[in-house]
């Protein structure tokens, strides 16, 4: 269904008329309520290491859903940025917000670290290939982790049907190339030989045997370094970029492309905006979103645009699962509601309560997403209140996190005097 072709009676279709066709003929199936849409459980989490074959840096972050008893979940598994150089699976906000978020909805979800490379490798185009090469054979030991263990102990009940992939900026590109660089005649001549050596595109990483399939992928300010990796039977993306991104570009250009990196020449890439065309061209099922006059992942200081690709990539999903997944919730059974913001409208002062955890921060976003007000409370509650007197009426998002800084969830109000 989701690599639907755009052609009928032997006529060409706007993709965008199949698009809306195709989607209200699954919405209809499925209830937008409960398992999978709703956050409805709360989570735990637990360190995993998903390999030592190539190095012991090959760690994830678990999340899971707690006291769900369903034997089979979809499995969303994300990479941090970093531009393959750094970063960590604890420190990419909208990496950890989606983890968190689909964790709740009844996902497991994970989010992974690879092998990065030395700084001095960005300005080498040969060696970052390498470097994506090697950081997408992790993720598919990763992948084939999650495969090995539905197939044996069955520790975290995942779906091998149901595997979806995406990341944000370096993790963006990971996944792209994850999906669609899937052929050993896509290669470029100058890695063919490493990657035979290494096993071919599955890679050697670890947990051999097992399929590294995945079922759709939500790279966020991701591109790709050959559109015509893209063939005619791939895998449906969910794109998200910024339109003025000088890191990652949104159409075609070199990466990096601000001091000092501008002085050297770089590697190139199709981003989102291409990518787009590219798989409107082959009828490939897709969704972009783009923040116009954004440069390189705005979301990483913005709760805001955080909780909105939150419910983007919600949106994406759910109708891919949700007729294959016959999990109704049980009656009896009482939602986690880890956060609740009253009254609202707000007109002096405002209560934010958590039964998840005691609120030790509160931040309060404008509609345009930035953020106006930070509320540190010296003794972290279950109930907590803010004074709203002082603010412009209009609509606003108040977000809560805890002692350790991980978020409890956000709601969106109306302040009227």
């Amino acid at each position: 269904m989701f690599g639907l072709r755009k052609y009928f009676s032997g006529c060409l279709v706007p993709a965008i008329v199949i698009a809306v066709l195709t989607l209200s003929e699954v919405w209809a199936q499925c209830p937008r309520a409960g398992r999978f849409y709703d956050k409805i459980f709360a989570f735990d989490s637990m360190e995993v290491q998903y390999t030592t074959v190539r190095s012991d840096f090959n760690k994830m972050d678990v999340f899971l859903p707690v006291n769900d008893d369903a034997q089979r979940r979809p499995l969303l598994l994300l990479a941090h940025g970093g531009g393959f150089n750094s970063g960590d699976k604890n420190t990419d906000r909208a990496v950890n917000v989606l983890c968190r978020s689909f964790a709740q909805r009844g996902f497991v979800t994970a989010s992974i670290q690879y092998r990065l490379t030395e700084a001095l490798n960005l300005i080498d185009s040969v060696k970052m290939m390498y470097a994506v090469l090697n950081a997408i054979y992790d993720a598919k030991a990763a992948v084939r982790f999650f495969v090995k263990d539905a197939a044996t102990a069955n520790q975290f009940r995942i779906d091998s049907n149901y595997i979806f992939i995406g990341g944000s900026s370096a993790g963006a590109v990971l996944s792209i190339h994850y999906a669609y660089l899937d052929d050993l005649s896509e290669v470029p001549a100058v890695l063919l030989d490493s990657v035979l050596a290494h096993g071919g595109l599955e890679g050697d990483a670890g947990n051999p045997g097992y399929s590294s399939s995945v079922k759709a992928a939500i790279p966020m300010a991701g591109g790709i370094n050959r559109l015509w990796w893209i063939g005619d039977d791939e895998e449906p993306m969910l794109l998200i970029h910024g339109d003025k991104d000088r890191t990652i570009p949104y159409f075609f250009d070199q990466v990096y492309r601000l001091p000092p990196y501008n002085f050297f020449t770089l590697i190139t890439l199709y981003g989102s905006g291409s990518i787009d065309t590219a798989l409107n061209n082959r009828g490939i099922y897709h969704q972009l979103k783009t923040y116009y006059d954004y440069d390189h992942t705005p979301w990483d200081t913005s709760w805001a645009l955080c909780a909105e690709i939150d419910t983007i990539a919600r949106d994406f999903l759910y109708p891919m699962i949700c007729n294959d997944f016959p999990l109704p919730v049980p009656d009896d059974f009482k939602p986690v509601r880890l956060l609740q913001v009253f009254p609202n409208p707000v007109f002096q002062e405002l209560y934010a309560e958590s039964n998840y955890a005691p609120i030790s921060r509160i931040d309060v976003f404008n509609a345009m997403g930035e953020k106006i007000y930070t509320q540190q409370y010296a003794n972290a509650a279950q109930r907590q209140k803010l004074y709203t007197g002082r603010w412009v009426p209009g609509l606003y998002i108040v977000y809560a996190a805890d002692d350790k800084g991980s978020p409890l969830g956000h709601k969106k109000i109306i302040i009227k005097h």
